[in-house]
């Protein structure tokens, strides 16, 4: 059985150690032998800080005349009923257990010890302030935990390419490893030559390279584009959706689904057409919606050819 203490002694170190840890669950546990005598050992959180029961638990303060020990200030397991033999359990200035680096057990002697039982209205009184703190610290940790449930979650980053497929994906880190290489070799060159030299000289000559291989609008062939996207024209040769190659019927069935959805496809509903040029006519990117299929191809043009990006479903509203 737990209670709160029997005796003044171990009320008080009960108090002692309630005021140093507050929320570490101090009790006794009381237990009858076969003479109805009553053992007590003390508790933290329902464990035992010790295996041994004792006659009773007190706390020894600066008012006890203490041998075989250094400091006065400690609560203690009461052995014999004068006190002559006491184990050490607890600091009382802390509420640490104390625990002998040669795992001996530490004893020491207490001199004008009294055993003295609480009466029936002080135990009642004992439990009803133990019956407060523990709601009390239930409340508070009612609130720490209500607190903790209002704080908003930190911040978390979210991948921007996490909706896009593995194939898209695997594209747009060769785009970026693509401009990465660029960084690279512009980095090189300017290490060379002077920033000033390179901006003038390098830069300009990339953007007329690049703006006069860009490939003109009239190029772009819708139905044919679209018709590679869904053969798997633009897939990865591993891609489970891409035929085979050295299978003509699988590579033949697949040109002619593509024919027929793009034709109905387009016939059906028609298709809306978007070209953006980008950087001053550097590149155009273009994009191709076809309601019928409920697609969305997506293309950029530069160096001379146009280039699939992606293609997505498109909810029809």
């Amino acid at each position: 059985m737990t209670t709160v203490g029997t005796t003044r002694s171990s009320k008080i170190a009960l108090n002692q150690l309630r005021s140093v840890k507050p929320n570490d669950g101090w009790s006794i546990e009381i237990s009858n032998t076969k003479n109805n005598d009553s053992l007590v050992r003390l508790l933290r959180r329902n464990v035992p800080i010790n295996d041994n029961y004792f006659i009773d638990i007190h706390y020894c303060n600066d008012d006890d005349s203490i041998f075989g020990f250094c400091g006065s200030n400690m609560i203690v397991g009461v052995m014999t009923n004068n006190g002559d033999t006491c184990q050490v359990l607890v600091d009382g200035s802390n509420g640490k257990p104390v625990v002998s680096l040669s795992k001996e057990i530490k004893i020491v002697s207490i001199k004008n010890y009294k055993y003295i039982k609480l009466t029936e209205t002080e135990m009642r009184r004992s439990a009803a302030v133990t019956a407060a703190d523990g709601r009390h610290n239930k409340n508070d940790a009612t609130a720490a935990a209500a607190a903790a449930a209002a704080t908003p979650p930190p911040f978390q980053f979210q991948n921007p390419f996490s909706n896009l497929s593995n194939s898209d994906q695997e594209k747009y880190l060769k785009y970026g490893a693509g401009i990465l290489i660029g960084y690279v070799v512009l980095t090189i060159l300017s290490s060379i030559v002077s920033e000033f030299l390179l901006f003038f000289l390098v830069v300009p000559g990339l953007y007329f390279y690049l703006s006069s291989t860009c490939p003109p609008n009239n190029t772009f062939d819708t139905k044919k584009e679209v018709k590679r996207v869904l053969r798997g024209y633009h897939l990865p040769e591993d891609h489970p959706s891409k035929p085979k190659k050295g299978n003509f019927i699988e590579k033949w069935t697949s040109k002619i689904t593509a024919s027929v959805a793009t034709e109905l496809g387009t016939a059906a509903g028609g298709y809306s057409i978007e070209m953006i040029p980008l950087l001053w006519g550097v590149a155009t990117y273009t994009t191709v919606d076809i309601p019928a299929l409920s697609m969305r191809c997506e293309w950029i043009g530069i160096h001379d050819k146009w280039y699939h990006i992606r293609s997505s479903s498109q909810q029809q509203t």
